[in-house]
């Protein structure tokens, strides 16, 4: 008991407390005086007291600093490797430093400074990500893209566009650990190359794509188009959320727009796509920032999402395929560099393995799909070429047996085919699958399904022209190319007698329709020939004699005389010259 008195009554101090608490109190005491000495002297003189500052003093502040580096002198360093160790040390000091460089980088424009900030926001960027720190990965990413000041070009400075530069080395840096915050990446990206299309004066995606049909003379269409610049110049061209399956609010619907109803001035450009507001001063870009990054940088971006992992090069797709959509929301500003980027990146990773693609095609067909079928026709028909592309790019592969890779990847064309109401878009996707299966036809496998069903949704179709072209094509793989159909599966000539039952009910064409039936004659022969694929031989039974391939082509031409004879009940009167001859 009387050790704890003396104890309490007199704590035990080590020597270095001692000193600090009497250098401290001693300066306190100083500070003290000189207060009163001040508060004294203001009193006099009729000004105001002067406030109390609990500030350390500078002696204070020197005497704490040479403690810490002595006690420094002795210290062991450990080098880190295991996350688990740095992350509680980012997780404590990252407030700390997401304030002072935003705070410098805000306040100073001194190139040095500026520099550190910059490596010291890159750093904490590229560590958060690499140690899976999801919400801090975020803050300091988002930070950036402030930076970027993207948001409000008219203010941006030398600074910004290297707030810019320091955004894509992180995204090259820890591509892989970005997941969703991709999404603002290429945002900032899109804004800046729209920003550099703008400073270059070049015409804009909206002015390309906004119906030039519409004016056919290049003098009379510039000089419309400056007028309606000029009648636009203050118009509001943000629009409203897509509904689910239409982009941009509206519904889809063909027909080519006018140069009145499509055109938008550049400010309602800008407006749209950068989201600034105001007058025109206001939007003004300044041209010597702009072009401080190269295009090339830009580029490298999109290139080097060949070497993402197959999670990241997901998210990646997911991003683009939104900020894309977004890009094109607007009918009457649409902007197709996104789309672009996806053509491009989808050529890039198509080299991929098969499971990591069907998981990026996941995400495009549906993307492509929308696109397709966008209120803008020439937006619409851009995207059905560039799906073309890729699916001529596609089928220069060989499928593997048992893969049905092919199937998926034209499948858009079939969805599409089927929910456009634009004829010129029904009309491009005939084409472009006949020019597909014509220059690929070595290569096609289970692609078959896909355009075979393009080709019975074309026979359906109420412009008869789309139904002569598609049954053209028809007639020139059956007579020309009817052994690549049979050498893969026996359902792929199902498919395909399918399809000649659907030309035999067009509304159209009777010489369709009895051509159709040729055909099916045709198939038929084929069958009784044997030369419809391997057909297996019936397994016989235990003292019975072996059955041949016979009784499974009788079944097979049930099958087509069952459909010839429901096309007969149409009362067509010229279909008994389909059974002549029988």
């Amino acid at each position: 008991r009387s050790l704890y008195d003396r104890i309490v009554h007199n704590e035990i101090k080590i020597k270095d407390d001692l000193v600090d608490t009497a250098g401290t109190k001693a300066a306190a005491e100083a500070a003290q005086r000189g207060n009163m000495l001040m508060n004294a002297l203001w009193s006099i003189v009729g000004g105001y007291k002067q406030a109390e500052s609990h500030e350390p003093t500078d002696d204070a502040i020197k005497l704490t600093l040479d403690n810490l580096h002595d006690r420094a002198k002795g210290a062991t360093y450990f080098a880190a490797s295991d996350p688990d160790t740095v992350r509680p040390m980012l997780e404590l000091i990252w407030a700390p430093l997401l304030g002072c460089f935003s705070l410098l980088f805000d306040e100073y424009s001194d190139p040095r400074l500026l520099d550190i900030c910059l490596a010291g926001f890159e750093a904490a960027t590229c560590l958060s990500a690499l140690l899976a720190v999801g919400n801090l990965r975020d803050v300091f990413v988002n930070s950036l893209c402030n930076f970027t000041h993207l948001h409000s070009p008219a203010t941006m400075k030398p600074k910004n566009g290297l707030a810019f530069k320091t955004l894509i080395n992180v995204a090259l840096q820890v591509g892989n650990h970005l997941d969703e915050r991709w999404l603002e990446v290429l945002r900032c990206i899109s804004r800046w190359e729209l920003l550099q299309q703008i400073a270059s004066g070049m015409p804009t995606d909206a002015v390309l794509f906004a119906g030039a049909a519409a004016a056919a003379d290049k003098g009379k269409a510039g000089a419309a188009l400056k007028d309606q610049f000029k009648r636009l110049s203050g118009a509001t061209a943000a629009g409203a959320p897509a509904a689910s399956g239409d982009i941009g609010g509206v519904p889809a619907a063909g027909g080519a727009k006018s140069m009145d109803t499509m055109a938008m001035s550049e400010a309602s450009i800008k407006r749209a796509h950068i989201g600034a507001g105001g007058k025109e001063e206001e939007l003004q870009v300044p041209a010597d920032i702009i072009n401080s990054v190269d295009t090339a940088q830009l580029n490298k971006v999109y290139m080097s999402s060949s070497q993402l992992d197959s999670d990241a090069i997901v998210a990646f797709v997911k991003s683009l395929a939104a900020i894309s959509l977004d890009e094109l929301r607007d009918p009457r500003a649409p902007r197709v560099f996104s789309l672009t980027k996806i053509v491009e990146i989808s050529h890039f990773n198509m080299s991929r393995i098969r499971l990591v693609w069907s998981r990026i095609w996941a995400v495009l067909s549906q993307y492509f799909i929308a696109v397709s079928c966008h209120s803008n026709l020439s937006v619409a028909m851009y995207a059905v070429d560039s799906l073309r592309q890729l699916a001529m790019k596609f089928l220069e592969r060989d499928e593997l047996a048992n893969y049905t890779f092919q199937n998926d990847f034209l499948r858009p064309f079939v969805v599409v085919m089927r929910q456009s109401q634009a004829v010129e878009i029904r009309e491009l996707i005939i084409r472009c699958v006949s020019q597909m299966v014509l220059a690929r036809v070595n290569n096609v496998k289970s692609g078959w399904k896909s355009m075979f069903m393009v080709f019975t949704t074309a026979a359906g179709d109420p412009d008869p022209t789309i139904v002569r072209l598609a049954f053209d094509t028809i007639e020139k793989i059956v007579r020309e190319h009817f052994s690549h159909i049979t050498e893969t599966e026996t359902t792929t000539f199902t498919d395909c007698v399918n399809c000649l039952i659907a030309f035999t009910n067009n509304p159209h064409s009777m010489t369709v329709a009895l051509n159709a039936i040729a055909f099916l004659r045709f198939c038929a022969s084929k069958l009784a020939e044997g030369a419809i694929g391997d057909l297996p031989e019936a397994v016989p039974a235990v003292g019975t004699e072996r059955l041949g391939p016979t009784r499974v082509v009788s079944t097979k031409l049930l099958v087509l005389h069952v459909a010839m004879h429901s096309w007969s009940l149409a009362e067509r009167p010229l279909c008994s010259i389909c059974f002549s001859g029988q």
